[in-house]
């Protein structure tokens, strides 16, 4: 680093924390829109995981996605999550730009539903489907057969688009919400329940 590029580094950095807080408020929309739906936190106001405050972890200080999982009564053994995917860890380098992802999770019981970050590992899982795209089309795997070491699930459906295609609320309702929404029809439901009812 040189004198020269201070100025430069500075804004660079300050640009990073305006990111940050975009990012939030687009996950604290979704939770609004969300909620609305009767889907809540699964975890509280947690939205980040496997950061570091070690210095031998440079690469892991700043968060590479930042997530919300919620639940629902009706839906006991569905686990729903909308994901900012900023970067990814791996070599293979999956990401080329960052990405908005939602992703759902269903499982044969409540007690197998992972918890902490087990749980929070699965925000990315998108990137690791066969032949995924990034375009909004949902993609069906079975968890289960396809890593049987990490995941128990009996069905993951999944889509994502790029994260600059979200420009308004509008935009994210349409593009991400009410399409992750609509992939709870085919769930086991409670007592009559419905996703698609709870859509505007």
């Amino acid at each position: 680093m040189s004198d020269s590029n201070g100025k430069s580094l500075l804004f660079a950095i300050r640009q990073v924390r305006t990111l940050m807080v975009e990012v939030s408020k687009l996950l604290l929309e979704a939770d609004a829109i969300m909620g609305a739906a009767g889907w809540g936190p699964r975890v509280g106001a947690t939205a980040l995981a496997g950061g570091a405050f070690s210095i031998n972890s440079p690469k892991n200080w700043i968060p590479h996605r930042a997530f919300r999982f919620y639940k629902h009564e009706g839906y006991p053994k569905v686990v729903l999550n909308l994901a900012v995917i900023l970067d990814e860890q791996g070599a293979d380098q999956k990401v080329v730009e960052p990405l908005v992802s939602g992703l759902l999770m269903e499982y044969e019981t409540v007690d197998e539903i992972p918890e902490g970050n087990s749980l929070y590992n699965t925000a990315i899982w998108h990137l690791y489907v066969p032949e995924r795209k990034d375009d909004g089309t949902i993609v069906t795997i079975v968890p289960r057969e396809l890593w049987a070491a990490e995941s128990t699930a009996k069905t993951m459906r999944s889509f994502a688009v790029p994260l600059v295609s979200i420009s308004s609320r509008e935009r994210l309702e349409e593009t991400v919400v009410s399409k992750l929404l609509r992939m709870v029809d085919g769930a086991p439901v409670i007592e009559g329940r419905s996703a698609a009812t709870q859509l505007k």
